[in-house]
């Protein structure tokens, strides 16, 4: 039919059907054998997109390539149609392999059906083509690489590109040179443009994009720095109000910390280590951690914490089992030592009297509501109700498990009628036939029976807890016939007795089995405590024995507000310790009264201490007590100290007899070294006898001057031997150490001596006689630190004047009222930038450098010494009562006190310790915060309690202080 078209039917049999085509269009369509060119097509791709890329675009050129290298199949047939109907260009890489391929075939056939040769673009890129001038085609015979589709394709010579030798070639990207031309060469026709024409362009938008990138790393470096300096910055005021809140939480954790110091140190303890944590330089956290630290200093670790206020302690024999009474609540704990698991006692009634057996199964408790009560503290049940409650007019009763623990005796208190003395058998609690029937006797204190229950002990109230009073006795438990009387102030432990016999001879005190009377062992007196008077009773107060009447235990006296010694002694080896423990306790209504008792733990192969404090029951660190034997001398009559001085680690001990010196071991008790007219004079121990980190310094008159003489331990011998420059007997003796140089104050002379040349330099103090005069009154000189030959002396009519050796004149004087006695008291900071005065009743801080007040004055009253300033800022002050003050100087207050008591020592700080000896021996003090929050957190390392976190401050963290 003339006008209707007819269809090629080579077009008909590659089409697709219409409906398949995507609407993507593309620049080049890539033709080529996978076997051959795998690696070269991506590579050719890539670049043809980047080659004059502009740098808004994604690509310079959109270029299709099948990387399927599937088999052809009509399913994936249609989008290579499809891609190739919308692409600008075919370019085929021309191999024997795509030669021969059966995809590069078909899509050729179809490109030159849809499109013409015109826009083919061949690359070869191994094989040969060669063009046949004579034949105007490629000649077969020789051109390999030409798929057959092609030949007679071209009516004229086409231009192609020959990439044979970039298979061998490793670096093909833009790069390199060779590649880059021969890609420029083929992109020129798909940009419209010559070769040259689109290296310019792209050398242009190379350096477009250049300058684009770095205008954009410039703009985003503005931009991260604008970010980053208002991060910092937020994270700083997020940081600075962090510090603020911290700092507000610590002063009022601080304060309640200190609110509640003597009431109950325990939550005072927690409340301080979570200000401490808060922040370390807060005033208030550093007052309150110091004041928990002082108050916690001798304990080992806290065992328990009560409810209440504990008002009474008891112990099983072997110390494994403790029964507390606090408030009207009763705890046992079981294995104190290792753990303290803890049971709380049900149904206590409130006013009871305890008593733990023996073995510390069972706990007994009789009330004055006559009832009698019995808990099992290995089953933990209980309570078993004895004697249901009833009208009684006298106490409360007694009750006690015989000492096999296999009976139960309870005596009735008074007004109970009948009264029989009651027996139950254990553990089945069946009843036993009653005793003898008490009537009207007295009220019983406290009841022993014997393991067969033929003999009974009653025990009448004494002069203290742990005595008998009159009308006590053993008695027959049928008849209730004396069998034998007990003397008053008798004291008793579970199943013994210690008294007086009032027999003449040495050995009048002994020891009896409390039930049958037996003599257990006799001594001539104990190892302190009262002694035997006429008449069989004590000279003095009764002493106290542990619960298995092993140790006897005094209790010393108190050396400072709220705290006393403790002194054990073996009543079987004669072994002593000695422990600090409270005199005094707050309970819950606020009243100050005694605490309970401390518990002594016998089971191990030394005692341990459990004293109550407040709420807390702490294991008390224990010392041992070293007596020092005799030194074999004859120069004098030896003279016990009523205090021995011990080295800072606590290996030797020092005694001094007259001009005798004497080292002692503490481990064994052996003497090891005498030092026999070591000081000239009896009593020169007055001027200087010091125990040293390593050693022992004296300081004495040997001839017209003052010898300061250093020995070594244990042996005494001599080390060195320094000449003071000093008269004896010069009012204002003082001597001290700078940086090689030995200065003293003696009388108006200043003086220095170079330790290694021996040469001295003085200074008279006073151009005048009453100048002179004057200075004759001074009596201390302080090095100052980090000023070779700079001291300050406490010179008369002001504070302190400030001199340089070295200059040989005075630089400041301090003006300020003198104290009244004439003694100042003078030290440096550990960098001796201040200077630290005192005037008698405050102390005033000053800049060494300018002699200006740095601070108001704090009251500080009753300083007879000015000793250190801690690396913490703490000054540390001696006082006439309590001991060693600790002085936050930024608060102006008193933070804690250490207990400091005459003896041989005069130790030095070493910047994070302090050894100063008490009555017994040496004890080791820590001086900064730091080590104040580890110990305390080694003692009472706890969660915080809910009733605690209820009265922290908004923001303030309760978790543990101490994880």
């Amino acid at each position: 039919m003339v006008g209707t078209p007819v269809p090629d039917p080579r077009i008909a049999a590659l089409d697709p059907p219409p409906s398949e085509r995507p609407p993507k269009r593309y620049d080049a369509f890539l033709s080529y054998s996978h076997a051959a060119d795998l690696m070269l097509a991506p590579e050719l791709q890539r670049a043809l997109q980047q080659l004059g890329k502009r740098w808004y675009r994604r690509r310079a050129l959109e270029v299709f390539r099948d990387d399927t290298g599937l088999a052809v199949s009509p399913a994936l047939w249609p989008s290579i149609c499809a891609a190739m109907d919308g692409s600008r260009h075919l370019v085929v890489l021309a191999s024997p392999a795509a030669a021969s391929s059966e995809w590069v075939g078909k899509e050729i056939e179809r490109w030159l059906a849809t499109r013409g040769p015109e826009s083919i673009l061949l690359v070869v890129t191994e094989g040969t083509c060669r063009w046949d001038d004579s034949r105007n085609d490629f000649d077969p015979d020789v051109s390999d690489a030409l798929p057959p589709a092609l030949f007679g394709a071209f009516a004229t010579q086409p231009l192609y590109l020959d990439l044979g030798w970039a298979r061998r070639d490793v670096d093909l990207t833009l790069r390199n040179g060779r590649f880059r031309d021969a890609v420029a060469g083929l992109a020129a026709p798909m940009h419209g443009t010559t070769k040259d024409e689109l290296e310019g362009e792209d050398v242009r938008q190379h350096r477009r994009t250049q300058k684009l990138r770095t205008a954009v790393i410039a703009a985003l470096a503005v931009l991260v720095l604008l970010v980053g300096t208002l991060a910092v910055a937020s994270i700083r005021r997020g940081q600075t109000v962090q510090r603020q809140l911290d700092a507000a939480n610590a002063e009022s954790l601080g304060g309640l910390a200190l609110a509640r110091s003597a009431s109950d140190p325990d939550v005072a303890t927690q409340f301080a280590l979570l200000a401490y944590r808060a922040d370390p330089t807060s005033p208030a956290a550093r007052e309150a951690v110091a004041r928990s630290y002082l108050t916690h200093r001798a304990v080992d670790r806290l065992v328990s914490t009560a409810p209440a206020t504990i008002e009474a302690t008891q112990a099983s024999r072997d110390g494994r089992v403790i029964a507390l009474l606090a408030g009207g609540t009763a705890q046992v704990l079981t294995d104190p030592l290792d753990g303290a698991a803890s049971w709380t006692l049900p149904d206590v009634p409130r006013t009871a009297r305890f008593a733990l057996s023996g073995d510390g199964r069972w706990v007994v408790a009789t009330s004055t509501d006559g009832s009698l009560r019995l808990w099992d503290t290995v089953r933990r049940t209980g309570p078993v109700v004895l004697q249901p409650p009833r009208a009684a007019a006298g106490g409360p009763g007694a009750a006690v498990v015989t000492g096999d623990g296999r009976h139960l005796v309870y005596a009735p208190p008074l007004g109970s009628t009948p009264r029989p003395v009651r027996l139950w058998s254990l553990p089945d609690l069946a009843p036993l036939p009653d005793g003898f029937d008490l009537r009207q006797e007295p009220d019983v204190d406290s009841v022993a029976a014997s393991d067969d229950l033929e003999q009974v002990v009653l025990a009448r109230p004494g002069s203290r807890d742990g005595a008998v009073g009159p009308g006590s006795a053993a008695r027959s438990m049928r008849t209730g016939a004396v069998l034998r009387e007990i003397t008053p102030d008798t004291v008793v432990a579970t199943g013994m007795e210690l008294g007086c016999d009032g027999v003449s001879g040495d050995q009048k005190i002994v020891a009896r089995d409390m039930v049958t009377g037996a003599e257990t062992r006799r001594w001539a007196s104990l190892p302190f405590g009262p002694t035997c008077g006429a008449g069989g009773r004590w000279l003095g107060v009764p002493p106290e024995i542990s619960a298995d009447g092993t140790h006897v235990v005094e209790r010393a006296g108190g050396y400072r507000p709220g705290r006393e010694f403790v002194r054990i002694a073996s009543l079987v080896d004669g072994s002593r310790w000695w422990a600090e423990v409270p005199r005094e306790t707050v309970d819950q209504v606020g009243l100050t009264r005694p605490p309970a008792p401390p518990a002594v733990l016998t089971g191990g192969q030394a005692p341990r201490l459990l004293a109550p404090d407040g709420r807390s029951l702490a294991l008390v660190e224990l010392h041992p007590e070293v007596v020092p034997p005799r030194p074999e001398s004859s120069a004098s009559t030896y003279v016990a100290l009523p205090q021995v001085a011990s080295t800072r680690d606590g290996r030797f001990l020092l005694s001094q007899r007259g001009q005798d010196v004497s080292v002692v071991d503490v481990a064994t008790g052996r003497v090891l070294a005498v030092k026999e007219r070591l000081l000239s004079a009896d009593d020169r121990r007055a001027h200087g006898l010091f125990v040293k980190r390593d050693g022992l310094s004296a300081l004495d008159d040997v001839g017209p001057h003052w010898v300061r003489t250093e020995f070594a331990l244990p042996d005494l011998g001599t080390t060195r031997s320094d000449v003071i420059p000093c008269t004896p007997g010069a009012n204002g003796m003082s001597a001290t150490r700078s940086s090689g140089l030995l200065i003293s104050l003696c009388g108006a002379v200043l003086a220095a001596r170079d330790e290694r040349t021996g040469e001295v330099v003085s200074i008279p103090l006073g151009a005048t006689p009453q100048e002179r005069d004057r200075y004759r009154g001074a009596q201390r000189v302080v090095a100052r630190p980090g000023h070779p030959g700079q001291v300050a002396i406490d010179a008369p009519g002001s504070l302190a004047e400030i001199w340089s050796l070295t200059e040989q004149r005075r630089i400041h004087v301090l003006p300020g009222r003198p104290p009244t006695d004439g003694m100042q008291r003078l030290t440096f900071d550990r960098s001796g930038a201040q200077l630290f005065a005192y005037d008698g009743a405050s102390v005033t801080v000053w800049d060494a450098d300018t002699a200006q007040q740095v601070r108001p004055p704090f009251a500080a009253p009753d300083v007879i010494e000015m000793r250190e300033v801690t690396e913490d800022g703490y000054l540390l002050t001696e006082d006439g009562d309590s001991g060693l003050v600790f002085w936050d100087v930024t608060r102006g207050s008193r933070s804690g006190v250490f207990p400091l008591s005459q003896s041989l020592d005069e130790s030095e700080p070493d910047g994070r310790t302090l050894s100063a000896n008490g009555p017994y021996g040496s004890t080791v003090v820590a001086l900064n915060g730091r080590e104040w929050f580890d110990n305390l957190c080694r003692l009472a390392d706890r969660p915080t309690t809910s009733e605690e976190e209820r009265l922290l401050p908004p923001g303030a963290d309760p978790s543990p202080p101490c994880g």
